[in-house]
């Protein structure tokens, strides 16, 4: 799209946070050489980790979610099969897809220049993510409408204090006035349903698992939008408003 040509400056990246930048020496249309001058490692994203689980929906709207789930700064994409997913949304027909949607995922990486590639995991059914044990230092959000507003619960989510560690400097006294270190969960799990909701199984399953439920607004989003909504929210929260 640039009309490069050899001799130009470029800056290349590998989707694990290395740079290299250089000059091209050669480009035509089946690839290009670059001569290195330069390399660098960018630090990786702050925690938390965050984990969008999606339930699937029209192929055509899918992928144009995983393509904004990477400009957004999603860290991991899990599709989902839930019980009220239309015919054909089953998950062979997810797993046959999932090389398509890594190479979407793979083009929207270059495009907004992120340098740390989106996780797209391999498609499970609902019920199977929702009720895993809860991982220490994880939280997790289960959109309902029945929930409470999803703004305000992140508002009120309390961070933990690391602890010192008993074994840590045992020799000298804590100073009683230095401040411990504030903590936030290490990862978010945010789980959006189908067009028809969740069934009443998936969501004994997410309380079992640990879930809270969450809601945004007093209208029916579609699954893609309410995904793009909760992604938002949670980079507000916990990314955004740390970046100078």
């Amino acid at each position: 799209v640039l009309r490069l040509s050899a001799g130009a400056r470029v800056a290349g990246f590998d989707g694990r946070g290395r740079v290299y930048v250089g000059v091209l020496t050669a480009l035509g249309p089946g690839g290009g050489a670059l001569r290195v001058e330069a390399i660098w490692e960018e630090p990786p994203p702050a925690p938390p980790r965050i984990v969008l689980a999606v339930a699937l929906v029209r192929l055509e709207a899918f992928e144009w979610l995983v393509q904004k789930a990477v400009e957004l700064g999603c860290d991991r994409f899990q599709p989902l099969v839930a019980d009220h997913c239309s015919r054909g949304q089953g998950l062979a027909m997810a797993r046959a897809r999932l090389d398509r949607w890594r190479r979407i995922a793979r083009e929207s990486l270059k495009q907004c220049r992120r340098n740390f590639e989106m996780e797209l995991s391999a498609p499970v059914a609902a019920r199977e993510f929702l009720g895993r044990p809860l991982e220490e230092g994880e939280s997790r959000w289960l959109l309902h409408p029945d929930g409470g507003p999803l703004p305000g619960l992140l508002a009120g989510a309390k961070p933990t204090v690391e602890e010192p560690s008993p074994l840590a400097d045992a020799a000298e006294p804590a100073d009683p006035g230095q401040a411990l270190p504030i903590l936030g969960p290490e990862a978010v799990v945010a789980s959006i349903g189908p067009e028809g909701g969740w069934s009443e199984e998936e969501i004994r399953a997410a309380e079992s698992g640990g879930f809270v439920r969450a809601a945004l607004g007093e209208h029916i989003l579609r699954t893609e939008t309410a995904a793009l909504a909760v992604l938002t929210l949670l980079q507000a929260r916990y990314h955004w408003r740390n970046e100078p």
